[in-house]
């Protein structure tokens, strides 16, 4: 008897046809930013017709994403970063057959929440308190911290002295300055394991770089010029390695003759396959983060901004302040054509837009500007300076597209650095919701790391 009653049972839902059994996301949208990239997996219970059902499937708020069918599951990619802190709805028509030629019964829809943005930033000890004249050494450490808008900020990794560092949303790679060299540490930051890696090198990092999707880092090391001769200087100084931040690989990478890679500026792309790196003679190259295919030679620029989010363009600014997009696939060269009329200073892309700033100085007063620059030319002022004592030093925007985080330095902290300077403590990072056009918050930090 109750094998006949299973048999009724398994009958009715077959002839009710497909029905979603439940929603998968690539990691919890509540604990990290879903991404342009990101897969979010319908699991059905019985075998699909092949089809994209991109009629079928809709988000509310809008997102723009790409489907595929495969077995009993539809795999949706995004293709634009969600909004932070919102809710969703994720409506499946009814209008999805099987195998069989059968339909859903009734449309299902599933909600989910994304996370604030997160960051990470470094808080640096400059060697002296400067609180009073005795002019005393400190010997609090630098720190690393892990914070989200309005929540109490975590400690992730201090050093006695931290030159740089990069993160994305699994990985912290930091260069620590030593007496001789620096060390490199890689940082899990979903289990909390720190590993020193074992590097085989003898200098200084000058630059560091991770994908927001990659388990890779690329890196740059010189050796001291007082150390080494002028001949195994030139020849080594920025030299380009690659490290699997999983099991500590480091590989250096090279040229088709067996030369080094000397990289003076390193830009990696979204999903960690390519980086753009820059040589003296100001040369761009594509390179592979595995070493799998020799440096493609790009072009010439004054200065590159970077890959577009889906690394499918590069951004570069030429001798004449032109700014100006290369396209990955077909190599060709398109001047953006907008009404910005100044000097670009710092370029952040967007989605659909790029985000400039640029500066004046006139009667001996300086005014920063941010704007943004849509697609269609269109230029929108987002922030300016509303005051003289503090300039800006660099800016970057949260993969949202809500909150520009600003570095601000008073006039006598031209830069940060290793070094003590009393000016330097004065220096800020803030929040500026854009929407809100308003700063909704302010630390001490430097080099604010947005996490995917």
């Amino acid at each position: 008897m109750s094998l006949l009653i299973i048999a009724v049972l398994a009958t009715l839902l077959f002839v009710k046809g497909p029905r979603v059994r439940f929603v998968q996301f690539e990691t919890d949208p509540a604990a990290h930013s879903l991404l342009l990239g990101s897969t979010i997996t319908v699991h059905f219970d019985r075998p699909l017709q092949d089809n994209d059902y991109l009629d079928q499937i809709t988000f509310s708020p809008d997102l723009e994403f790409t489907a595929t069918t495969s077995g009993q599951k539809i795999n949706i990619t995004l293709q634009q970063n969600p909004q932070a802190a919102t809710t969703y709805s994720l409506k499946i028509g009814d209008q999805i057959f099987d195998t069989t030629d059968r339909t859903m019964k009734s449309v299902e829809t599933y909600e989910f929440t994304t996370s604030q943005p997160r960051y990470m930033y470094l808080e640096r000890n400059y060697g002296f308190d400067f609180s009073d004249d005795t002019d005393n050494f400190t010997d609090k450490p630098d720190v690393i911290k892990l914070a989200q808008p309005g929540l109490e900020t975590q400690n992730v990794f201090e050093a006695e002295q931290i030159s740089m560092f990069d993160a994305n949303s699994d990985y912290a790679v930091v260069a620590m300055v030593g007496e001789e060299f620096d060390n490199l540490v890689t940082i899990n930051l979903q289990t909390g394991e720190k590993r020193v890696e074992d590097t085989r090198f003898s200098g200084r990092v000058d630059n560091l770089a991770i994908g927001p999707r990659s388990n890779h880092a690329l890196f740059t090391v010189t050796p001291d010029s007082d150390r080494v001769s002028s001949a195994y200087y030139a020849a080594t100084a920025h030299t380009l390695f690659s490290i699997d931040l999983e099991d500590g690989t480091v590989t250096p990478l090279s040229q088709q003759d067996g030369r080094a890679i000397q990289a003076y500026s390193v830009h990696m792309g979204m999903f960690g396959q390519v980086a753009l790196v820059q040589t003296i003679e100001q040369s761009f190259y594509a390179v592979s983060v595995y070493g799998e295919y020799d440096p493609v030679v790009i072009g010439s620029y004054a200065n590159s901004f970077g890959f577009s989010d889906k690394d499918s363009a590069i951004l570069f600014n030429t001798p004449t302040n032109e700014l100006v997009v290369y396209d990955v696939a077909s190599s060709d060269l398109e001047p953006i054509q907008s009404n910005f009329s100044g000097y670009f200073s710092d370029i952040v892309s967007g989605l659909n837009a790029r985000y400039v700033s640029s500066s004046t100085y006139a009667d001996g007063i300086s005014r920063y500007f941010i704007d943004r620059i849509e697609d269609d030319g269109a230029v929108n002022l987002l922030w300016s300076n509303q005051s003289q004592e503090k300039l800006l030093r660099g800016f970057s925007v949260s993969y949202d597209e809500s909150i520009l985080a600003l570095h601000v330095n008073p006039g006598g902290c031209q830069f940060d650095k290793v070094l003590p300077n009393p000016e330097c403590q004065l220096a800020k990072t803030q929040l500026y919701d854009i929407d809100q056009s308003k700063i909704i918050d302010e630390f001490t930090g430097f080099d604010l790391v947005w996490l995917p």
